[in-house]
């Protein structure tokens, strides 16, 4: 038997990239215990699950990625250590 197609497919996946793209354009200021978090703009479940089909799995991951080598890119220089 056939899969239901997943609805919005392109919506959400156009919205994961736009808004973690604004939300690592500038390295982030507030910080809790030394540690920052950000909570993904999609479920978990559009990710995994067995019915989105593999190139949209591969751009979230892609997309990730290179949002965090941007946040190591533009990261400030500081000269004390953190203890």
């Amino acid at each position: 038997m056939r899969d239901k197609k997943i609805r919005g497919l392109n919506r959400k996946t156009r919205n994961l990239v736009n808004r973690l793209v604004q939300e690592t354009n500038k390295f982030p200021s507030d910080f809790y215990n030394r540690y920052w978090h950000l909570h993904l703009p999609v479920a978990k479940d559009f990710i995994s699950s067995s019915k989105t089909p593999f190139g949209i799995r591969k751009l979230c991951i892609k997309t990730l990625l290179s949002r965090a080598e941007t946040l190591i890119k533009i990261n400030p220089i500081i000269s004390k250590k953190l203890v």
